[in-house]
């Protein structure tokens, strides 16, 4: 009789504790279940990216805000000058260095070999002009420029010349009519005075502001 006892208890089988109903959802999870829980990890990846967005963004404007000062400042600086058209028709250019452009155009009466500029429309700030000839008010580097256009077949020249001491700066000739173009940089001196020579006034295209100009201006 014990023996057979002892046969049934080696025999018994335990069952396990039943889960709770919580463990049972843990262990086993419902296709809707699982579709939720993907489409809040997508949500917060795409809110994720907005935040940096964002973030970037506002970034910029606060570095495009800190640089303005500096760009206004190079608006209105020397580096940078807007003209400005006076109540007399003058074209003057504010906060900018030495500067002229003087144009060949209706009215204007030449000498024989200097040439002389209208000062309607011409752009002209802490330089003088007066009787074809732009005085320097400031000392410093310049680069001046000129061109005329010839008519006629005679030969010509086309200078610009300094005066005090009376210099030739540059020059170019030609056995045909045509155009003539000169520029160069020079050291001028306050006082000094520079214009445009040529061989006739009479061959030159006459009251054409694109044709003719003269000018000037500190570097």
């Amino acid at each position: 009789m014990q023996r057979n006892r002892n046969k049934l208890d080696s025999t018994v089988v335990f069952s396990p504790l039943p889960q709770s109903p919580d463990e049972q959802q843990g262990g086993t999870k419902l296709p809707g279940e699982a579709a939720t829980n993907a489409a809040q990890t997508l949500l917060c990846v795409m809110l994720s990216v907005v935040l940096c967005g964002i973030a970037i963004e506002t970034y910029f404007i606060s570095c495009f805000f800190h640089s303005a000062p500096a760009v206004s400042e190079l608006i209105s600086g020397d580096n940078f000058s807007v003209p400005v058209t006076g109540r007399d028709g003058r074209s003057r250019v504010l906060n900018s260095k030495p500067m002229a452009h003087l144009y060949d155009v209706s009215g204007v009466v030449h000498e024989s070999q200097v040439m002389h500029w209208s000062l309607n429309r011409s752009l002209l700030h802490d330089m003088r002009y007066g009787d074809g000839r732009l005085e320097v008010q400031k000392e410093g580097y310049y680069f001046v420029y000129s061109k005329v256009s010839f008519i006629g077949s005679s030969a010509y020249y086309h200078s610009v010349m300094r005066f005090y001491p009376e210099t030739t700066l540059m020059r170019s000739q030609s056995t045909q009519f045509g155009d003539s173009y000169l520029g160069g940089i020079f050291h001028f001196h306050k006082g000094q005075t520079i214009y445009v020579s040529v061989s006739n006034t009479v061959n030159t295209l006459k009251n054409t502001s694109f044709e003719n100009f003269f000018g000037a201006f500190m570097i």
